[in-house]
């Protein structure tokens, strides 16, 4: 069995990322929760702009609401 490791958010895994996305949208397009888990996937245009997202969230100063 393979083992699986999970990684950072990065620009080198784009490529897997958004194969990744679009096979959700192929295989569970009847299914309400598609994207449950997946901090706004759906709602990208890019791997790279989930990437960014990704990065801001979990920033400290961006963050900071006082």
């Amino acid at each position: 069995m393979d083992d699986i490791v999970l990684v950072e958010p990065a620009h080198e895994y784009a490529d897997d990322l958004w194969a990744f996305r679009q096979e959700i949208i192929d295989k569970d397009a009847d299914d309400e929760n598609q994207f449950a888990g997946c901090m706004s996937l759906n709602s990208c245009n890019s791997a790279d702009e989930w990437i960014r997202i990704c990065t801001l969230r979990k920033d400290e100063e961006v963050l900071d609401i006082g």
